[in-house]
């Protein structure tokens, strides 16, 4: 009789960003015992709330404060190449 631990199987469901369909991460999946159900398009907002609501503003931030790092050493290069520091 297979042990109880043998028998589990997990449920990933992602969104349908290519990168989730390429053909090494699905037989991954295979191998991890774990079934991918797919999100259809349009639907991210009612099956992924934490997606939605934690991780698109997480992600619009930390963006933002890359681009003011960024510009701010933009620069400040620019600023020593003008004054004949580099």
């Amino acid at each position: 009789m297979a042990s109880r631990q043998s028998l589990r199987t997990s449920l990933l469901i992602p969104d349908h960003f290519k990168a989730h369909k390429v053909e090494t991460v699905l037989n991954r999946l295979k191998g991890l015992k774990t079934d991918g159900i797919f999100i259809p398009r349009g639907m991210t907002f009612s099956s992924q709330p934490v997606d939605v609501f934690i991780n698109r503003p997480l992600k619009e931030d930390t963006r933002k404060q890359w681009e003011v790092f960024m510009w701010a050493l933009v620069k400040k290069i620019s600023d020593r190449l003008w004054a004949g520091n580099i």
